[in-house]
């Protein structure tokens, strides 16, 4: 038997024999938003059931949070009777719904005889074949161990998969996670708490100490503004929601087969969710190609994506008998933007108690549970769901998003694609409706993409040429179809041409153009990057709009070696060498280079630090701006824009 606890944030094997203290049918690590579901749930179902929770009591997000008021949803199965119940005590009694809900959690672990232990913490896991045999409980400065069946991780962490040696992914695909955002939570009156959330900084090589320094500089920026009857409920800074990563499980949801409603076998449940994120340059950025056609080259933002979540997702891949039910279930990194929030990680909750129930009921793993069975349990609370399995819905309409025929597919491409400001807000409070019923790019661009057919009538279409041009050309792409090469070229090599007019409030053609260009492993497109780099205007235009962009043409132009078959670092300093003087080459470096603090330029750094101009700049101040660039990370954050740019061309 091994016995494994995380040594410098790894698992690492220590001899150590077991002397167990009790044997559970059921061991449920965290008892928070998830973690409360599924430990009264197994003990409902007769489960001889422990929870194990670091805090002073159950609930998590929903009973210790100062938002909770705000950020908690539900939407059907066993969570939602709970919070009917909570209601009614609310209605009866003038309290708030957080208490209410302390009340019934602790009134059920009584009633189904719940066993928990508070403020403790699991400090190793013993394996046995292939199997999670036992934890290891400090708790009150005394160290127990227990024994289970069954184990079911519900910790914000994934605290007994990583202890247990379970593959977890973190971060994009570019390997980037989000380290902290500002949070403020404000009250007015008598109104719910209102969240405020500011800059959002990411690691680029997670460490503790990149960490720790996030943390430190996140805790001095954008102080609290006190306005008359305006209260401050908390400040904090909060990890990236999608950031402790995604256990390796039998099955991944990935924001492609949500697109593209993939139906897994096994469904547990369907469920909505919103793409919750609105920065293109630092929450798109890395991500895989089905979200950045979706969100950025189609703005697909007005649409409700609809996914079926499969019974494997729970299961982990390396323990049979483990399973994970917190936000750290199978999910890439990409469709976690919408699959985190309590509505479906309540019902993630439910199905894993149901799978312990159905393990213990027929003696086999969780991966051999009755499936029929399984869905007959999540049916009877309402968790089901059916009614999600309908594609893609258009918010404003709030039916099922067409496909369009090609000629529709014209029709609405031939029109000024104008991004819808606020639109996410909005939808989160059902309140965006369309003025009338009307063709939308962003699902013509979507039919594009499913409907390959149609690339002869769009290629004649564009031949036509006309303001409306670069739309088709786009609309080519989408479809694999190379012949939009051509035009897509002239985009980025002309911008504001007679194809692709300058249209506010839009991201613009060029930008998906560059990005399109590089999927389509378009080499000719290798000389106007190089033209970008060299005009000063064109970095500003790639770094100060869209920072994504810069990913894909490293992805694809450096990754795929379309480059010259030269070392990247080399060839840039020869292309630039052989093009600018070098007097001209470090201006233009003055110019872009981030000087931390949000500041990038010699101009801005020296008006920032020094409220002067850069021509006035003394030795020593220059000394001290010289060393910022040096390594920004260690003083301020490099930029993503920044980062993104350099890795562009081979400089990461």
């Amino acid at each position: 038997m091994q016995f494994l606890t995380l040594i410098d944030y790894k698992p690492t094997e220590i001899e150590q024999i077991p002397s167990y203290a009790e044997k559970y049918d059921v061991i449920v690590a965290g008892l928070g938003t998830t973690g409360a579901e599924t430990a009264l749930l197994c003990a409902e179902k007769g489960l001889k059931t422990l929870g194990i929770e670091r805090m002073t009591g159950m609930g998590g997000q929903l009973t210790f949070s100062s938002m909770a008021e705000k950020m908690c949803n539900f939407d059907g199965g066993d969570a939602q009777k709970k919070e009917n119940k909570s209601i009614e005590l609310t209605e009866k009694y003038g309290i708030s719904t957080v208490p209410s809900r302390l009340y019934i959690y602790e009134q059920e672990k009584e009633k189904y005889n719940l066993d928990t232990f508070y403020e403790a913490t699991i400090i190793g896991v013993f394996i046995e074949n292939n199997k999670v045999d036992g934890v290891r409980v400090l708790k009150y400065g005394k160290v127990a161990d227990y024994q289970a069946d069954m184990f079911i991780d519900c910790t914000t962490e994934a605290v007994i998969c990583h202890m247990a040696g379970c593959k977890i992914k973190h971060g994009n695909n570019d390997g980037q996670q989000m380290a902290f955002s500002k949070t403020i939570g404000y009250m007015y009156d008598s109104q719910k708490p209102i969240g405020n959330w500011n800059t959002v900084y990411t690691m680029t090589k997670p460490s503790p100490e990149e960490y720790s320094e996030k943390v430190m500089k996140m805790s001095t920026l954008y102080p609290c503004n006190y306005e008359e009857k305006k209260k401050l409920v908390h400040q904090s800074n909060i990890l990236g929601q999608r950031e402790n990563g995604s256990v390796e499980t039998l099955d991944t949801i990935t924001f492609k087969d949500a697109v593209e409603q993939k139906q897994f076998k096994n469904p547990m449940f369907y469920t909505k969710f919103y793409c919750d994120t609105v920065k293109p340059d630092r929450d798109y950025s890395g991500e895989g190609d089905a979200y950045i056609k979706y969100r950025i080259i189609s703005g697909l933002n007005y649409c409700l994506l609809t996914t079926c979540v499969p019974h494997g997702s729970i299961i982990t891949k390396e323990r049979e008998n483990l399973l994970v039910a917190s936000k750290c279930f199978g999910v890439s990194h990409d469709a976690l933007s919408g699959l985190r929030f309590c509505s479906t990680l309540l019902k993630c909750a439910e199905a894993a108690a149901y799978t312990a129930y159905l393990a213990k009921k027929h003696n086999t793993l969780p991966k051999d549970v009755p499936y029929e069975e399984l869905k007959e349990l999540m049916l009877s609370t309402g968790a089901f769901n059916e009614q999600y399995n309908t594609g893609i819905i258009d918010i404003g309409t709030k039916e099922k998003a067409k496909v369009y025929t090609k000629e529709e597919v014209v029709k609405a491409l031939k029109t000024d694609i104008v991004q819808n400001d606020g639109v996410l807000e909005a939808a989160r409070e059902r309140k965006f409706t369309y003025k009338e019923a009307e063709l939308m790019p962003g699902l013509a661009y979507l039919t594009m993409s499913k409907k390959k057919e149609y690339a002869d009538f769009i290629y004649e279409e564009m031949k036509k040429g006309g303001k409306y041009a670069g739309n088709l050309a786009i609309a080519l792409a989408l479809a694999d179809d190379k012949r939009c090469a051509d035009v897509l070229l002239e985009i980025v090599k002309k911008p504001g041409s007679e194809i692709d007019p300058v249209i506010e409030k839009t991201i613009p053609n060029r930008v998906k153009a560059i990005y399109l260009l590089g999927y389509l492993e378009e080499t000719r497109a290798i000389e106007p990057l190089l033209d970008i780099l060299e005009d000063y205007w064109g970095i500003i235009l790639i770094m100060g709009v869209v920072g994504m962009v810069s990913t894909y043409v490293y992805n694809y132009f450096v990754a795929k070696k379309l480059f010259p078959a030269y070392e990247q670092e080399q060839f840039l300093a020869i292309q630039l060498e052989n093009t600018l003087d070098k007097a001209t080459i470090l201006e233009y470096y003055l110019n872009i280079i981030y000087f931390g603090d949000n500041c990038y330029g010699i101009q801005n750094a020296s008006q920032h630090y020094f409220s002067h101009s850069a021509s006035k700049l003394s030795l020593d101040e220059s000394a001290m701006l010289a060393g910022i660039i040096k390594s920004p990370n260690k003083i301020y954050l490099l930029s993503n824009y920044v980062y993104l740019y350099l890795k562009n061309f081979g400089q990461k």
